[in-house]
């Protein structure tokens, strides 16, 4: 009775939360004007001297494209940090910056410097995150909380457009973040959910270039505050780039209901369990 009890309160745990659209980058959507960089300073360096970057932020936005965004524009305000390195210490050009937003069509870009000098590797690496508070959702009721899971609520769906290098996806839940394992290693497009690959903790804070090598395990999310892709490209002779293509990125999350919703469905379930004893029994 025991175990009926669990299976139709979780039955209606599951019925009560809702999936919902928080991320939405679709390049067609976007002006070709949106700014990028956000007043952020290059404080990884300046290109001078074969480094180019902003460390990791969270609370100032990378790119800020809400100003002169169409639909969907908080889609486009997102947080993170990126590095590019050139190895021979060449200058790193202003065109080098990434990642940046392209002005002819909008794309995403995490690109590394273009030379085509041979033997020279050209990398990047950069974490793009959005921000619960920009996600299209809107604000959550009291108590509820956005939730990363197996449910056919949630799905990560990312169209690559062309990928030198690997992709992973990036969580903060609450205030600690986790990074997946790759999940991709050539350009296309894949839908995810998080019981699709192992997670490690993650210190983007401390250093965001640092991956872990181990410590990977099954693991969903209750409280996710921010969503989005770590990727690291790298080429020899000429340039490594991430690019999101149309339809780059859709990011679906479960809206967890709040705890006392929760103390009551289980109360429900264990009602329903007495009521169908009393039954049966009488």
């Amino acid at each position: 009775m025991k175990r009926n009890a669990l299976a139709i309160a979780l039955a209606m745990f599951a019925a009560a939360a809702q999936g919902v659209l928080v991320v939405n980058y679709n390049y067609d959507f976007l002006n070709a004007s949106a700014s990028t960089l956000s007043g952020r300073t290059l404080d990884l360096g300046d290109g001078t001297t074969g480094t180019k970057g902003m460390s990791f932020n969270a609370a100032t936005a990378m790119i800020d494209g809400t100003s002169s965004a169409g639909p969907g524009s908080s889609s486009v305000v997102v947080y993170g940090g990126w590095k590019a390195v050139i190895s021979n210490g060449a200058n790193i050009s202003t065109s080098a910056d990434t990642p940046s937003m392209s002005s002819s069509n909008g794309r995403l870009v995490s690109q590394a410097p273009n030379v085509s000098a041979a033997g020279v590797t050209c990398s990047a690496q950069a974490v793009v995150l959005w921000d619960s508070a920009n996600f299209l959702g809107g604000s959550l009721g009291a108590g509820q909380t956005y939730g990363f899971d197996g449910s056919a609520d949630s799905s990560f769906a990312i169209n690559l457009f062309r990928l030198d290098g690997t992709a992973r996806m990036v969580v903060r839940e609450g205030s600690d973040y986790f990074i997946s394992q790759a999940f991709a290693t050539a350009l296309g497009s894949y839908t995810l959910k998080a019981t699709d690959v192992q997670w490690a903790a993650y210190d983007p804070v401390s250093d965001f270039t640092v991956v872990p090598g181990s410590g990977f395990a099954a693991k969903t999310f209750s409280n996710v505050t921010a969503i989005g892709y770590y990727g690291n490209v790298a080429r020899t002779g000429n340039q490594g780039r991430l690019i999101l293509a149309d339809q780059g990125l859709d990011v679906n999350l479960s809206v967890i209901p709040e705890p006392a919703t929760l103390s009551l469905v289980l109360a429900m379930g264990g009602g329903l369990v007495w009521i169908r004893r009393r039954f049966f029994m009488g």
